[in-house]
């Protein structure tokens, strides 16, 4: 064999080689790019779950303010004279329409869990699909959240304060009256 074979067998080998190690860095990266998306998807999965959950404890902690403030009314209008019985009777429908909205709004939050829960199930391999689902239920749950928290300090809050001025304006109505 002529040195200019064994250097071209060499060669051969060498290339072989770094082909090998190109198809083994592939294949790791590949795992290890299948591995990042799975722990990214589970991550927005964990979001979508949890915001959806903050939601809905926020939708109840409302729902439980209006109920309280509500019977405070209630109690209230028994001692009041009938003009102050008048000013406050539209607040207490105004609140019950509001608990029956939030109702609405928590049995909402209750099947939009579950669809979380179905979507948290564990995959090895993320599909395409799947992680389109999971972005765009992420999205909604992002919009409601931020809807909940928009109307938690523009119209819980302002109903609650607003209330209270007019038991206090009904009180000094019905100690006029009397």
């Amino acid at each position: 064999m002529e040195p200019k074979d064994i250097v071209s067998i060499v060669a051969a080998v060498i290339a072989f080689g770094a082909l090998g190690v190109s198809i083994y860095n592939a294949r790791r990266t590949l795992g290890v790019a299948r591995q990042v998306d799975s722990l990214v998807l589970d991550d927005r999965r964990f979001e979508a779950l949890q915001r959806i959950i903050d939601t809905q404890t926020l939708r109840t902690r409302q729902q439980t303010s209006v109920v309280s403030l509500r019977n405070r009314m209630v109690t209230k209008m028994t001692r009041l004279s009938a003009a102050g019985k008048d000013t406050v009777k539209p607040f207490v429908d105004s609140a019950d329409t509001m608990i029956e909205g939030l109702r609405k709004e928590i049995t909402e939050d209750r099947k939009l869990v579950a669809q979380a829960e179905a979507l948290a199930a564990p995959t090895t391999t993320p599909t395409p699909e799947l992680v389109q689902r999971v972005n765009a239920f992420l999205w909604v749950v992002k919009v409601r959240h931020s809807k909940a928290l928009l109307e938690q300090a523009d119209y819980y809050d302002s109903f609650i304060s607003g209330v209270e001025d007019v038991l206090a304006a009904a009180q000094a109505l019905t100690d006029l009256v009397s």
